[in-house]
């Protein structure tokens, strides 16, 4: 084999890359293809903002000895249900959604900095790629599906409540339940922060190359399970940390398309 393919392929012959590969590609395209809705719902700051509401749950749950995962998943309901309501009652606007968040992100940081810093709470919010097994792969290879079938049953709901405003509201909803799921997921690998790369960069990317919702859809996943692919390279020759580099990975398309494309998406 020549020379440069081989070089290539070296990270792919590591035990500890396969598992850990695979469930970024997956998850990553899955939160890419729900980033799309993100965006054109103009909820990136709602995505953003989860990761942080999820503080709180990771510190709780650590700090009570229960599993970690079990803590960010409730610290991200909470968050979901806090945005929600405030968009709902307080304002549709973004400054809302800080009304929401601030108040659990100090909460979590009154939390941790009651005592030790919580083992395992910085894996959860950076993540860890490498560390990803096959228990995580079949959760991933379980939900992705799911997310992707509910997507496709709301696709022309989610269209037609740009226009009719009785629909908006349940629909943004709906997205923040989708967007959830798709922050937990990819808090495994990539930690909660890193997974606003996956789930806004790509999408951001795709809405300046595609004509209609379905493509930019397609296209996000795609660019976003390259961006894994090409990140876990980088990271493997460079000697650097897998999760960050991808989320790097992720962005690049984004900045590069916001430098040389227009928008192209009508819905």
């Amino acid at each position: 084999m020549p020379a440069p393919f081989q070089w290539l392929l070296d990270p792919w012959q590591s035990a500890i890359v396969g598992p850990g590969a695979a469930v970024t590609v997956v998850v990553g395209a899955s939160a890419a293809a729900i980033g799309c809705w993100v965006l054109l719902r103009d909820l990136p700051y709602a995505a953003e903002s989860l990761s942080h509401g999820m503080f709180p749950g990771l510190v709780a749950a650590s700090l009570l000895g229960i599993p970690i995962a079990i803590g960010g998943i409730a610290g991200l309901a909470v968050a979901a249900a806090a945005i929600t309501a405030a968009r709902r009652w307080v304002s549709p606007d973004n400054h809302s959604v800080a009304v929401a968040i601030t108040p659990l992100l100090g909460l979590g940081a009154i939390l941790a900095l009651s005592g030790p810093v919580p083992p395992g709470v910085g894996d959860a919010l950076f993540g860890d790629v490498l560390a990803a097994d096959t228990t995580d792969l079949l959760t991933a290879l379980v939900l992705t599906p799911v997310l992707l079938v509910l997507l496709r049953t709301a696709h022309w709901r989610l269209l037609a409540s740009g226009v009719r405003s009785s629909d908006s509201s349940r629909m943004d909803t709906l997205v923040i339940c989708l967007l959830v799921v798709a922050t937990a997921m990819a808090a495994g690998s990539l930690g909660a922060l890193l997974a606003v790369a996956l789930i806004i960069g790509p999408a951001s990317a795709a809405e300046r190359m595609a004509l209609r919702a379905s493509t930019m859809l397609w296209l996000a996943a795609g660019i976003a399970a390259l961006s894994a692919v090409v990140g876990i390279e980088v990271a493997w020759h460079a000697g650097i940390a897998a999760g960050p580099t991808i989320a790097i990975c992720a962005i690049i398309p984004a900045a590069a398309s916001a430098l040389l494309l227009p928008k192209q998406i009508t819905t």
